[in-house]
């Protein structure tokens, strides 16, 4: 004979002090983002599953509520990043949400580290003025909010980030002076550029060139 509601709750709300909804979960960490892949095991009760959200930094995941996330499809910036799992009974025959919380609720976090030194592929249009103010592309892995670019020792007028693989970036004056040096405006200058970023640094070799405007 079925339990009546009060006494059917309340036999879920024991059950849950012997057992927490997650059976098994993918070890502490700390991990990489690359080539990892979480997992959370909840456990199966006979009439329902149990609900999941993944989070990153404590905000939902759209469309991640599945048993396993694969770190690396996140397509993260490089940095430290806080991953979570919450796992919830939603059966109805608990009404009191507050013991729902407190038993048929658990949650798993592992830390992320995601530190890619930056890597520089390719820049667009790789000429420019002697004066600088051309627009670029620079394309390559790994760049972060912060980074940061510069033609030989010269800092770029501005940099924005696109995203992790790509910079928009405005160039600084020729940073050789044209004063004094005889052709120079003439022979222009191939500038190494260098992008940095917390985690490292990469530079594209002779990879602008300043041209006089004819």
């Amino acid at each position: 004979r079925p339990f009546e509601p009060v006494n059917a709750e309340q036999f879920i709300l024991r059950f849950y002090d012997f057992v927490r909804p997650i059976d098994g979960a993918s070890a502490p960490g700390p991990y990489p983002s690359e080539n990892v892949v979480l997992f959370v095991d909840p456990i199966d009760p006979t009439t329902h599953s149990l609900s999941v959200q993944w989070s990153l930094d404590g905000n939902p995941l759209p469309g991640q509520q599945g048993l396993q996330l694969d770190v690396a499809a996140l397509d993260l910036f490089p940095g430290v990043y806080t991953v979570s799992v919450w796992v919830e009974d939603p059966t109805t025959w608990v009404r009191d949400e507050a013991a729902r919380a407190q038993k048929l609720t658990d949650t798993r976090a592992w830390t992320i580290l995601h530190q890619l030194p930056p890597q520089v592929g390719s820049i667009s249009p790789d000429r420019g003025a002697m004066g600088g103010g051309d627009l670029v592309t620079i394309a390559g892995d790994g760049f972060t909010p912060e980074t940061e670019v510069a033609f030989d020792d010269r800092p770029a007028v501005s940099v924005t980030v696109v995203d992790r693989r790509t910079l928009l970036v405005e160039t600084p004056p020729c940073p050789l002076p044209a004063s004094g040096i005889p052709g120079l405006q003439a022979l222009g200058h191939d500038a190494d550029v260098h992008v940095t970023t917390a985690y490292g640094e990469d530079t594209l070799t002779k990879g602008f060139g300043y041209r006089a405007q004819k």
